[in-house]
């Protein structure tokens, strides 16, 4: 072996020792001999498990709601008998909503105005407000702004909202002098 190769040979010997050094130095390689205290509490019987568990796929996490193509007619968020009824969104087992609405005006209004959502707690107090009184108490809304001479596109920021209620009503207004296509979408979460 030449002295030129005995000299790479040691350098190369050098750096590699010098690295592994340096690695078995770092935070990355230690482990700690340590001990630590763990405390377990068993609970009495909480939920005994028989057989096989298994989780098959992804957990969800929540629920898309869609409500496409309402036909709204122009009636204010006041003129309650006039609201038009959207059906019901279950909500049971829910935390939170996500609640937004999309469409478009058929034709260009001749007034500034809003068309928005009105989710009403499907409970009996509530319901007995709103027929006997006119009163829309505890609702979720959203609401997308239109103006006069605008496009006839419109959209309403999205609200995030808590769930109070397992079933709301749902009811649309449009307070503009033109009617409405809207499209409602809803996300439920945990």
């Amino acid at each position: 072996m030449s002295r030129h190769t005995a000299v790479l040979t040691a350098a190369a010997t050098f750096a590699v020792a010098v690295t592994g050094w340096l690695f078995a130095q770092s935070d990355f390689a230690r482990t700690s001999d340590r001990v630590d205290r763990v405390f377990v509490t068993n609970l009495a019987n909480p939920q005994p498990v028989k057989g096989t568990v298994e989780v098959g796929g992804t957990i969800r996490h929540g629920r898309s709601v869609a409500m496409p193509d309402a036909t709204v007619s122009p009636a204010g968020r006041e003129e309650v008998n006039l609201l038009t009824d959207g059906g019901f969104i279950d909500t049971d087992g829910f935390t939170t909503l996500v609640l937004s609405i999309q469409g478009q005006i058929k034709g260009r209004p001749a007034r500034d105005g809003a068309i928005g959502v009105i989710l009403l707690p499907e409970e009996e107090p509530f319901l007995r407000a709103f027929i006997e009184d006119g009163q829309i108490q505890l609702p979720l809304e959203a609401v997308a702004p239109v103006r006069a001479n605008q496009d006839t596109y419109f959209s309403a920021s999205e609200a995030r909202l808590p769930i109070a209620f397992p079933r709301y009503h749902v009811l649309f207004y449009n307070s503009t002098d033109k009617t409405a296509a809207v499209n409602l979408f809803a996300y439920l979460t945990y």
